[in-house]
């Protein structure tokens, strides 16, 4: 018992000291007592500061700690803790070692961890401090021991914040914990099972920075991986960031929502479910430096290699991702909108939904519902969802749908392998299937990832249209087979396509086989890409491609047939592009039609066969032989036939050829050629032997050609040379014989330099540089600029600086003016120089054309002149006169001067030594604006200077120009230029502001155009999208002196796309308004105009005429009205006349057009019975109309009809080139259209027809240079000549004319062939002709005309005049070709002369008495007779005698006329001498002294010697008025007993007196030979005087007193006669005509006798 008591006892007060000890430790002195002493011993151990303010320990396991401070060694905050609590019951420790913690809180802690470099972290202290046993011993491990369980409750963490800085270890962890919670429900801590029902992140931030490469891990020692079940966990607005500055990458995430529900996550197994998986409105940055170098370390004994297959077993039902942004960013890239960067993605609103996705057992798969994001460029992805299913044999990807850029795609993937592995290591064994079901596919988008693509104007075109299709690929890499694919762009361009694709991976061994490829399009299309505009051509309305191409690179076929509506080209052959190149070919064009194509009609259709086959391993080796026919082409339906050309090549070098020859084209062309594939060099020559550009249809003008040129050129695009040489040249323009002198050409440009040489006699050139010509630009422009900025500075390497010369001079030359530029008409030499050392900082040019007239436009004196030296630079442009039509420009000078950085510009216009425009300015740079400034003391406008401010300046920046002070003022003028302040618009505007002004440059005689101005003119944006503003009026306004009342403008255009107008032109001779308005659209256009015309004056439109008509009366009115697109525009007016008439000063007859109308729309012009009128009443009528429904092809319907109408009625003083009266009778229809206009016409020669034809002189003296040069086949000369003679034909294309053309007697019609000689010939008669010309322009003519009367005048050498009359009843008849009629006139020339020389052989033996009746005149007659064909008349002569005078001396003298006539030598030496000498050629046999070649030459003597003296007159007296004229004659006298050889000089003096109204006349003849009875008498000195006096002033009147010495004869010798004459002189054809011109006279006198009255 009392061992009972004493342990009563001892467990009594060990309850007691148990009791005491609780209460110890629960009171706050204990629980002091016991932090005191824990406090002070922690403090001993570890020689550091800790403090505690309070700890609470109970024994059902609560422990409380505050305020809890640990200091490391350094006095740095190694821990702070304001409050950590803890629920650990202690009775589950003892009794079933069970460590169950059922709650943990800790907040408001700071935890501070470092280590500096080569040291120990901050806590290592407290390691050292409570190490009991020596760090070297093993301490042993009790294995006996039973292991501690631990379960885990709740864990609570608020207000965490913790530092990690190792800088040994180059790791910086800091971590800021707002609320983490966690709630496990099982916590197996043996068997790695944990449970958590909850667990929490929030409001917390983390970072971790790398500065150091992570070492290599050493320790492999496995681990055992856990077994987990995740209820639910959730992270809100957590913000995380990782930097390895090593790695040079830098991630930063934001999780603003994340929920996990995962049933299963067996680490160990590899095994997890996961239900759900949310995460929304987070974001994910990465950024990453691309120069830092990977410092990963990689243990070489370590093996990377592992399955492709994980050995994980995951399933995730459902997975949702929702309004994420996603970042990633290379170095300091940044995104920009428009323009994807890959290296600045930033990926906005990323959403993505998944469900069922496993893997497992080798298989993935699962079900991509939406993916959806925009990328901060702009690049929307709307929707991409697909099912998928992978495993170890097979990849099935189905449904796919993806909507992204605007672009729509759906289809399936399927592919199978053996296994995976085989997928990776062979994928030529994988065998897929790839079906589109469609796409669709927006190429805009391009311009995000390829900006520079975008600005491809093709690429642009080609993003018009989306590109859509179909397609179905199967195979495997070793063959792919493309069973179908459709490619469509827009509606009407496709392409199909499908074939076989062998070893694709392996280029040198691939294969393909397309059998069928098409390719549809049409001309829209292709406009859309390159518009034919721009080439000058027009594309096929359909073009349809088939191509079939098989085999490799060594041996590849193809078949390609390209099929449009203008022709079809078929291509065949064989190519090998690989190691060796050959190619074996066959081209074929078939009936190409260039005539729409090039928009030429002159051209036709082109038909080619080609063929050629080569081998080589290069262009440099090629062994090739080439071939081409032209079988057909077409020009102007001229037809080339079978042009061959040829050519071989051996080892790259080889020779070319080829030749055509037809009866207007020869020629020849041979060739030698290296293709070098560097440096290529070509050697060509051309002999053109024959070219005919006429007949070819080349030129309208009869032009032919003859040349041979000889060409070499080697080198390449950027580096060559070349020599050109044309010689032996000839062109005939026009009967016009050109030989061309030999045209030179050499060229040497290289990179580094340029030169040429072109010498002909048209013009020299040569050209010397260092530079190729964009270098030579270039610098010129840096020379220029180098004068007004001194940050443009020379560059310092002499060597790289630019050096020119170049020398020009252009010469007048046949070439130039009648073949190049056939405008031409006066051109003095022109000189062209520039001189350029960039070095030398020197510049010279000129440029000087002394005078040049062109079409019309005279230039006199146009030069520039500009230098340039290190200070100073100066350009002077100018020119002396510049006329055409009415604008006459005179001098005008433009110089500028640049000096110190100033442009100096100063303009003016001088007309008659006076300042008629005058200004200067003053150009500076002043930062990046232009300032120009204008000197007050240099403004002059016509001829009168102007006021304006010494402040003035214009500044013209990149966005705005601002005018300051720009007035100008003369009097009440006013004229000024502002901006208004604030924005970017300009304003100018006139106040009283006189044309003249500016007009008066144009023409200071007479001023085109006169007014005062008023109003403004506003700009809007001037340097953008301009708009204008226009409200102006002119007052007092004349164009051309034609007074043109008041005009007024009112427009108004908001940009440069939209206009709107209202023009009022009233009060003067024009009253109209045009309103309208005119916008721009992409290609086209849409306007809408009205036009009001309430008077126009004939008078007004005869000034407007240049002289052309005169004597107009009445006046036009009208309407017209446009409206739509331009492409399709809608008009309609009418144009009326009111008592209208004028008179055309060339025909001089006046035409009515009196009250009517025409009218006009879209379907054409009406004439409803348009009646003209002429000066008696008679009409000329039209009626119908002319369908404009197609512009480019009017379609006629017309008719007409006239009366006796009166088209001509003028004088020689009115139209030098014809005058006369013309009437006519016609009625005629037009029908057809533009193309081909068909005119049926019958006209009649009206009665009084009587006109004059002046035959310009060049047209007849261009027979005379026939033949100059004559073309000739030296194969065959024969053949040219039968060429020759073959008929000609003219035509005329396009037209189909009609005509009955009925000629009657009582036309007249008269040509002068020479007014300077008189020559010309008159007809009438009487035919019925028929004119035709068919559509190909074959012209016929038939009929017959009957020559009533008519004459032929001409004159001999100016010796003699003669006249034929034409014989009544000769005949010109045509059967076809207008140019091959049959001519069978006659025509008489009547003479009276001796038949002495014709009859001296008959006579010679008789006595003087019978010889001398010989010597009497008789009348005979000279008949030339003209028979045959037009082109080849037959020319003959008779002669003959009147009927009353052929039995005269006893018919002796016309029966000698009969046998002269069976000779047709003789007949035309007699004929000769008539015409010529008025006497018959002398007999054979005769002596000079009674005929013969002695008389004939002597009586040629007498003129020649009697022209001689005159001329010698003329140049003594020169132009002194006074005339002395001589006549020498000399001839036999047959009066007398006996010939008489006689010789007389005839000298004469006259002088004109009182303006050439009175005219004195003395002279005398002198008997030289055989004259005078008395040879003691002399000459008298004055033997002839003559008095006249013009009693009217054009002479027809006059009164004459003459006395005249005249030898009589033998027997009365040298006899004066003296008298008075009133002479009357009068021009007349026939009789009545003789007094015309006086009965006109009187009745005009009568007429204004009676407008007096």
């Amino acid at each position: 018992m009392r061992i009972v008591s004493i342990l009563l006892k001892v467990v009594a007060g060990a309850c007691v000291l148990v009791l005491l000890l609780l209460l110890f430790i629960r009171s706050p002195w204990g629980q002091n007592l016991i932090k005191d002493r824990l406090i002070s011993y922690l403090t001993h151990q570890t020689e550091t500061t800790i403090t505690l303010d309070r700890i609470y320990i109970t024994f059902s396991g609560d422990l409380a700690i505050e305020n809890l401070y640990i200091e490391d060694q350094n006095q740095d905050t190694l821990l702070y803790s304001r409050t950590f609590t803890a629920d650990v019951p202690l009775w589950p420790i003892l009794t079933d070692q069970l460590i169950d913690v059922q709650n943990v809180t800790w907040k408001n802690a700071v935890i501070n961890v470092y280590r500096e470099e080569s040291q120990d972290f901050n806590y290592q202290f407290l390691i050292d401090a409570f190490m009991t046993s020596d760090p070297g011993e093993e301490v042993p491990v009790d294995t006996s021991a039973t292991a501690y369980e631990l379960t885990v409750g709740t864990i609570l963490l608020q207000d965490i914040v913790a530092k990690y800085d190792d800088k040994e270890g180059g790791v910086d962890l800091k971590a800021q914990l707002g609320n983490l919670s966690v709630r496990m429900d099982e916590s197996d801590l043996e068997n790695m099972r944990f449970g958590i029902e909850h667990a929490a992140l929030e409001n917390s931030r983390m970072s971790y920075v790398q500065t150091k490469p992570f070492p290599v891990q050493e320790d492999t020692t496995a681990t055992a991986m856990p077994i987990l079940t995740i209820h639910d966990t959730r992270i809100n607005n957590v913000n995380a960031m990782y930097h390895s500055v090593p790695d040079g990458l830098m991630a930063s995430v934001f999780v603003n929502h994340f929920l996990l529900e995962a049933p299963l996550a067996d680490l160990s197994t590899n095994q997890i479910q996961i239900t759900n998986i949310e995460l929304a409105e987070s974001s994910f940055d990465l950024n990453v430096t691309s120069s830092v170098q990977d410092t990963t370390v990689v243990d070489p004994d370590l093996s990377p290699s592992s399955p492709l297959w994980p050995d994980w077993n995951i399933e995730i039902d459902r997975l949702r991702v929702s309004d994420n942004q996603i970042s990633y960013v290379v170095d300091d890239a940044a995104p920009e909108y428009g323009k994807f960067d890959p290296n600045a993605i930033d990926l906005i609103g990323f959403t993505l939904i998944g469900d069922g996705v496993f893997l497992r057992d080798q298989t993935t798969g699962g079900q991509l519902s939406a993916l959806s994001f925009e990328e901060a460029s702009g690049i929307s992805v709307d929707q991409i969802r697909f099912d998928w299913g992978i495993n170890d044999r097979q990849i099935l990807i189905t449904d796919v749908s993806i909507e992204a850029l605007n672009s729509h795609l759906q289809g399936e993937i399927r592919a199978n392998y053996p296994t995976l592995q085989a997928l990776m290591d062979q994928p030529e064994l994988v065998q897929f299937d790839l079906d589109l079901a469609q796409y669709n596919l927006d190429l805009n988008q391009i311009d995000r990832f390829q900006p520079d693509l975008m600005s491809n104007p093709y690429v642009q075109t080609l993003a018009e249209n989306p590109i859509r299709g179909t397609g179905w690929i199967a195979g495997s890499l070793d063959e792919i087979q493309i069973e179908e694919v459709t490619i469509n762009w827009g509606n009407r361009t496709s392409i199909f396509g499908m074939g076989t694709i062998r070893n694709p991976m392996d280029p040198p061994l691939m294969e393909v086989n397309f059998p069928n490829v098409l390719f549809r399009t049409e001309r829209q299309e292709l406009n859309k890409f390159l518009h034919e505009d721009s080439l000058g051509i027009r594309y096929p309305d359909q073009v349809r491609l088939t191509a079939d191409f098989s085999g490799d690179l060594d041996d590849m076929t193809t078949d390609i047939l390209l099929e449009t509506d203008l022709g079809r080209v078929v291509v065949d052959g064989q190519f090998a592009l690989s190691d060796t190149l050959a190619f074996q070919s066959n081209i074929q064009v078939v009936n190409l039609r260039l005539d729409s194509m090039m928009q030429t009609p002159a051209l036709g259709t082109l038909s080619v066969t080609a063929s050629g086959q080569g081998r080589g391993q290069n262009m440099n080796s090629m062994n090739a032989d080439f071939k081409a026919t032209i079988d057909e082409f077409d020009w102007n339906d001229y037809a080339i036939r079978d042009l061959t050309i040829a050519a071989h090549l051996n080892n790259g070098q080889g020779t070319f050829e080829s030749s055509y020859h037809d009866p207007n084209l020869h020629f020849e062309m041979t060739g030698d050629v290296d293709l070098d594939s560097i440096s290529p060099e070509i050697t060509a020559n051309l002999h053109v032997i024959e070219g005919d550009l006429k007949e070819l249809s080349i030129m309208e003008d009869d032009f032919k050609v003859a040349f041979k040129l000889n060409a070499w050129f080697k080198g390449n695009a950027a580096e060559f040379e070349a020599e050109v040489a044309l010689d032996e040249g000839y062109v005939i323009a026009d009967e016009n014989s050109i030989s061309l002198d030999r045209m030179y050409l050499e060229a040497l440009v290289t990179p580094d330099s340029t030169s040429g040489i072109f010498s002909s006699r048209m013009m020299d050139l040569s050209l010397e540089s260092n530079t190729s010509p964009t270098g030579l630009i270039n610098s010129i422009q840096h020379q220029v600029q180098s004068h007004l900025s001194d940050s443009l500075t020379m560059e310092s390497q002499k060597d790289s600086l630019v050096f020119v010369n170049l020398e020009a001079f252009v010469r007048q030359d046949p070439f130039l003016s009648e073949i190049l530029l056939p405008g031409l008409q006066e051109m003095d030499s022109i000189q062209i120089f520039l001189r350029f050392d960039e070095a030398e900082h020197h510049l010279e040019a000129m440029v000087d054309a002394p005078h040049i007239v062109y079409s019309g436009v005279e230039l006199d004196s146009l030069f520039l002149l500009a230098r340039s030296v290190p200070d100073l630079f100066t350009f002077d442009l100018g020119l002396q006169r510049l006329a055409t039509g009415p604008i006459t420009i005179n001098r005008t000078v433009l110089t500028n001067r640049i000096e110190d950085q100033v442009l100096y510009t100063h303009f003016l216009a001088q007309h008659q030594d006076k300042e008629l425009l005058q200004f200067q300015t003053e150009t500076t740079q002043v930062g990046d604006s232009i300032r120009i400034y204008f000197d007050p003391t240099l403004m002059v406008f016509d001829a009168k200077s102007w006021v304006i401010p010494q402040n003035n300046q214009i500044m013209v920046g990149t966005s705005k120009i601002q005018f300051e002070n720009v007035n100008l003022t003369r009097g009440n003028q006013f004229f000024s230029i502002d901006d208004n302040p604030g924005d970017t618009d300009l304003s100018v505007r006139f106040e009283h502001f006189k044309l003249g002004n500016l007009i008066s440059y144009f023409n200071p005689d007479t001023l085109l155009a006169t007014g005062i101005l008023n109003g403004q003119v506003r700009v809007e944006e001037p340097l953008g999208d301009a708009g204008l503003v226009a409200d102006l009026r002119i007052d007092s306004f004349r164009v051309l002196d034609v007074d043109m009342g008041r005009l007024e403008l009112n427009g108004l255009t908001e940009d440069a796309k939209n206009y709107e107008a209202d023009l009022v032109l009233q009060g003067g001779e024009v009253d109209l308004e045009l309103t309208g308005e005119y916008h721009a659209i992409e290609d086209d256009a849409e306007i809408a105009l009205d036009l009001r015309i309430d008077t126009i004056k004939m008078t007004a439109v005869e000034y407007f005429s240049a002289g052309a008509l005169k004597n107009s009366v009445g006046y036009i009115t009208g309407r017209a009205e446009a409206r739509g697109l331009m492409s399709d525009l809608s008009y309609d007016g009418q144009i009326h006349f009111n008592q209208a008439e004028t008179t055309p000063v060339l025909l001089n007859t006046s035409f009515s057009l009196g009250t009517q109308a025409i009218e006009f729309n879209n379907e054409g012009i009406v004439f409803q019975n348009f009646t003209v009128s002429d000066a008696e009443e008679n009409q000329f009528v039209v009626d119908g109309n002319i369908n404009t429904s197609n512009l480019y092809n009017p379609a006629f319907d017309l008719t007409m009809q006239a009366n006796d109408f009166q088209i001509l009625d003028a004088t020689e003083e009115d139209n030098s080139l014809y005058y006369g009266t013309a009437r006519f009778d016609a009625q005629a229809t037009i029908t057809g259209d533009l193309n081909l206009p068909v005119m049926d016409l019958e006209i009649s020669v009206g009665e009084g027809t009587n006109v004059t034809y002046i035959m310009p002189q060049g047209l007849a003296n261009i027979q005379s240079r026939e033949g100059i040069v004559h073309f000739v086949n030296k194969e065959n000369p024969l053949e040219t000549e039968l060429e020759e003679e073959e008929a000609q034909s003219f035509e005329i294309q396009g037209y189909e004319i009609n005509a009955l053309i009925d000629l009657g007697n009582a036309a007249t019609f008269r040509v002068v062939i020479s007014e300077a000689t008189g020559d010309h010939f008159q007809i009438s008669g009487d035919g019925d002709l028929s004119f035709n010309i068919d559509q190909s322009g074959q012209m016929s003519l038939t009929g017959l005309y009957t020559l009533e009367a008519g004459h032929y005048e001409m004159n001999l050498y100016n010796l003699v005049n003669r006249r034929f009359d034409i014989a009544r009843g000769s005949t010109v008849s045509w059967s076809g070709d207008p140019f091959d009629a049959n001519i069978d006139v006659r025509a008489i020339y009547r003479i009276e002369t001796s038949p002495a020389p014709l009859m001296a052989g008959q006579t010679s033996g008789e006595d003087i008495a019978v010889q001398n009746q010989y010597r009497r005149r008789l009348p005979f007659l000279v008949f030339l007779n003209v028979d045959g064909q037009l082109t080849e008349p037959e020319l003959t002569f008779d002669l003959d005698m009147p009927e009353d005078a052929q039995g005269m001396m006893g018919g002796q003298v016309y029966g000698q006329i009969q046998r002269i006539n069976q000779h047709e030598q003789e007949v035309n030496k007699h004929v000769f001498s008539l015409l010529v000498l008025n006497r018959f050629y002398p007999t054979s046999g005769n002596d000079g002294s009674s005929g013969g070649i002695v008389s004939v030459a002597r009586d040629n003597l007498n003129q020649a010697l009697s022209d001689q003296l005159n001329i010698f007159s003329d140049r003594l007296l020169g132009d002194t008025g006074f005339e002395l004229n001589f006549g020498l004659d000399s001839y036999t006298d047959y009066d007398g007993q006996a010939p008489e050889t006689r010789t007389e000089l005839d000298i004469a003096a006259q002088k004109n007196f009182l303006n050439n109204r009175l005219i004195v006349n003395v002279g005398s003849e002198i008997n030289i030979e055989g004259s005078n009875t008395d040879p003691q008498k002399e000459n008298p000195l004055i033997g002839n005087v003559s008095v006249e006096y013009l009693i009217t002033e054009n002479g027809q009147l006059r009164i004459r007193g003459f006395r005249k010495n005249v030898y009589e004869n033998v027997i009365d010798g040298q006899t004066i006669i003296s008298g008075l004459a009133l002479i009357f002189t009068r021009e007349f054809n026939k009789f009545h005509e003789l007094w015309l011109p006086i009965i006109n006279e009187e009745a005009g006198e009568n007429g204004s006798e009676s407008q007096e009255k």
